[in-house]
């Protein structure tokens, strides 16, 4: 089932994770020496991301920046972003060898997002060349992956310095999902960067701020203001209705009425294929694929997974009620996989969003009483079926399997101080967020 080379990289990952553990505050003549292979590890497979940017630049696949560029090129032209009828001039123009996958996924449903999301392609429309897009566009993903580095290794990692560092490089080197997001130009490290400012943040108003674009990027966010609510920030609650409400004002002349009207009348979420929503990654296309229906996307023809959804929320909502007082990592955590579990356009690529739930099992293992073994049993597990070649077909267990162990992960009482907090002399705001 796996190749060779997964199984290597899976265990380099724990391999840098049971170094990390056991090095640390001791001192041996062989740990520098480590810490500069895990390096080489990880910036060898940072070299081969940047030759597939290379690559796509020159010559630009079917997915998806076609579709981010298409989108941005009708919301600068002031076209009705959301109306399928303003991409059909791009059949021929970015799809010349008629893939119908493309044309019934890509040109017939547009803009996928709601309306705040043109803002994150509404720049691509002031390029012609595609190519020349399509740099920038890698830019800001690169720029979104170091941004990441920086604060998992604030939040998680900080008090194990350098090799700390390192060791994040690895975690997100390593990570199938990695080579998924970059390689298809997916926006999954943008939404990674504003969910790790969110988690780290310590003001409650600035933490809603945070979230506000953060659910209009991956609706399945919305369940970290459940966090909010059972811990009455209250004022962290008005800032996302702020920002939102801004997002809104600050999009509509870009979209104009007409494509707002569309979007509140004809979603076009409810134009997708129900093929498109068949597989393993979530509930909801678990349940699609056991019984297949012609037509599109409608969860008014599921109503188990409606009645399951609505169970998973109630369960998750009144353990963060009685634990996130004293787990907000952990109910975090929870809200997050179970989001995932929950959303039914999870693909692999968005996995790259476990990484703060994986990394946060690491930076609370002695107050949650873990010993090395299991953290790095959990580490092995989740890299193993969360492999994109591979794995596939495992990513949706990989998920159910987190939303159980973060759930008991929530009851278990910390020890009386976090020995993994950093000295104080190199404390950080993110290492006492109160939100």
């Amino acid at each position: 089932m796996y190749t060779l080379k997964t199984l290597a990289t899976v265990g380099v990952v724990v391999a840098a994770v049971v170094f990390l553990s056991w090095s640390r505050g001791r001192r041996f003549a062989w740990r520098r020496p480590m810490v500069v292979a895990f390096g080489l590890f990880a910036g060898s497979i940072a070299v081969d991301l940047l030759h597939v940017a290379v690559a796509g630049v020159r010559n630009p696949p079917l997915w998806d920046f076609k579709c981010f560029w298409m989108y941005g090129q009708v919301a600068a032209a002031h076209h009705n972003v959301y109306d399928p009828a303003s991409y059909q001039v791009y059949h021929a123009l970015l799809n010349p060898a008629k893939n119908l996958e493309f044309d019934t996924i890509g040109v017939d449903v547009g803009l996928p997002y709601p309306p705040p999301g043109v803002l994150l392609v509404y720049p691509l429309g002031f390029v012609a060349n595609i190519s020349t897009a399509m740099i920038g566009w890698y830019g800001a993903l690169f720029s979104a992956a170091l941004g990441c580095v920086y604060l998992l290794w604030r939040r998680f990692f900080a008090a194990d310095g350098i090799a700390g560092l390192v060791v994040v490089c690895v975690l997100i080197a390593g990570l199938g999902a990695t080579h998924m997001t970059l390689g298809l130009t997916q926006v999954d490290f943008i939404a990674l960067l504003f969910l790790l400012l969110f988690w780290g943040e310590p003001v409650s108003w600035r933490a809603g701020l945070w979230l506000a674009p953060l659910i209009f990027l991956r609706p399945l966010f919305i369940l970290l203001a459940i966090s909010l609510v059972v811990r009455r920030r209250w004022s962290a609650l008005a800032a996302l209705a702020a920002g939102s409400a801004a997002l809104i004002a600050i999009c509509f002349p870009l979209v104009g009425p007409d494509s707002l009207a569309t979007y509140l009348r004809h979603n076009p979420t409810l134009r997708y294929p129900v093929e498109y929503f068949t597989g393993s990654s979530s509930l909801y296309k678990v349940l699609t694929s056991l019984h297949v229906n012609d037509g599109s996307f409608s969860l008014a023809t599921h109503p188990v997974y409606v009645a399951i959804a609505a169970i998973c929320v109630a369960i998750a909502t009144a353990i963060c009620a009685m634990c996130a007082q004293r787990q907000r990592d952990m109910c975090l955590a929870l809200l997050v996989v179970l989001g995932l579990w929950l959303y039914p356009a999870t693909s692999g690529h968005y996995c790259v969003l476990l990484l703060p739930p994986m990394c946060a099992v690491w930076r609370y293992r002695q107050a949650l009483n873990l010993s090395p073994a299991p953290v790095a049993a959990f580490f092995a597990l989740n890299y193993l079926l969360l492999d994109v070649n591979a794995g596939a077909q495992t990513t949706g267990l990989a998920i159910a399997i987190d939303c159980l162990i973060f759930a008991w992960l929530a009851f278990r009482r910390p020890a009386a101080r976090d020995t993994f907090e950093p000295p104080r002399s190199r404390a950080t705001p993110l290492a006492a967020s109160r939100t």
